[in-house]
């Protein structure tokens, strides 16, 4: 079978379903909106499709780059749906104004969504994606979602999604051989890993705990705002950024990890953090009011809390003996289950068809 794969960017996310696509022995092409021309995966992609065709600029500054989308040269799509077998996937929200296009010629797409940060761009812009949706939703083949709560935002909004399956996040290519965990010693550290965000959110939660010490392993796209915060804060460790082989050493080395987020596209995600942290036998620290907030409560491995206030220390304290064996636990009876799954539903997502009802609830 033929697929075309329809992206705006050097993802490792989407590099994952075309290389699981390809393993299955489909014919892969992709038709790309570039957005970063040097980057490292650019040979990945290349590497592993058949055909690609660049088919202008990525612009994440404007929205009006996601209209755009919507009227580009049709032909080298269009030409695609004179075989029954091509399947049209279609990556993220900047996309669904095109997707919805073309499901005027063919039902025979796949719609995966990975984030909302491009509909919050105010209520005007959002109300006019949701509706592209809802009409996508009546018409495309199937829905992939990589977090539940993008499920509750459709809800939400009125836009009911019967076919679709979850391709969460997780884990790829470690193995259990290999993985340090904690001794359950509490040492009152907290490590950020990854990219540095909400400075504001952060920098509350030193304030409220002087005694406690937080090791940060990343960057950020404003790092000379986390510069100040590090330079003037004592009990700040920073660290360069470091490779995922790295990651079992650096999760030892804290007895919680830092998950605050509070923007609107965070609200909904399911974060690859959730997975370490659980893989690397480490307690999370969320933010109550998010999707991620109302797993981590519900399997009880972590802190999900309002704000940061003067109970915030005893709350760490307190509970983390708990929060370790649960999450300890939980680690144990997912087994495999805690690593990527995208091979084995993407083959279902593939072997689906127009008629189908299975959605994965």
């Amino acid at each position: 079978m033929d697929i075309t794969f329809i992206l705006t960017g050097y993802n490792t996310r989407y590099l994952k379903r075309i290389i699981a696509a390809k393993n299955m022995g489909h014919n892969i092409h992709i038709q790309m909106f570039e957005r970063d021309p040097s980057s490292p995966f650019k040979q990945d992609f290349l590497e592993n499709a058949d055909t690609v065709t660049l088919l202008g600029k990525a612009n994440d500054e404007s929205y009006l780059f996601k209209i755009k989308l919507l009227f580009f040269p049709l032909y080298y799509l269009l030409k695609y749906f004179k075989s029954r077998e091509q399947v049209l996937y279609f990556f993220d929200v900047p996309l669904i104004p095109l997707a919805s296009f073309l499901s005027l010629f063919s039902k025979n797409i796949i719609m995966e969504i990975g984030d909302l940060l491009h509909l919050n761009h105010g209520k005007l812009i959002e109300s006019f994606t949701n509706r592209l949706f809802f009409y996508l939703s009546k018409r495309a083949r199937f829905f992939v979602f990589t977090s539940k709560g993008f499920l509750h935002y459709f809800d939400k909004n009125n836009i009911p999604i019967s076919k679709y399956e979850i391709i969460e996040n997780k884990p790829t290519d470690y193995s259990y051989s290999s993985i340090k965990t904690t001794n359950g010693e509490l040492t009152q550290t907290i490590g950020y890993v990854g990219e540095f965000r909400y400075p504001s959110a952060f920098l509350d939660l030193v304030n409220h705990l002087p005694d406690w010490h937080f090791e940060l392993f990343g960057n950020s796209r404003h790092m000379n705002i986390w510069d100040k915060i590090i330079d003037q804060n004592y009990n700040i460790s920073y660290h360069e950024p470091f490779k995922k082989e790295d990651l079992d050493n650096i999760y030892s080395k804290m007895n919680y990890v830092y998950c605050y987020y509070v923007g609107f596209n965070e609200q909904y995600l399911t974060p690859n953090k959730l997975w370490e942290a659980i893989l690397f036998e480490t307690p999370i620290l969320v933010n109550k009011n998010s999707y991620l907030g109302t797993i981590v409560q519900e399997l009880d491995i972590g802190l999900a809390v309002d704000n940061f206030n003067e109970d915030i220390e005893f709350l760490l304290e307190n509970n983390f003996t708990r929060y370790l064996q649960s999450i300890k636990k939980l680690k144990n009876e997912l087994g495999a289950k805690l690593f990527d799954e995208t091979s084995a539903i993407l083959l279902e997502v593939l072997a689906s068809n127009n008629s189908s009802n299975h959605a994965n609830k």
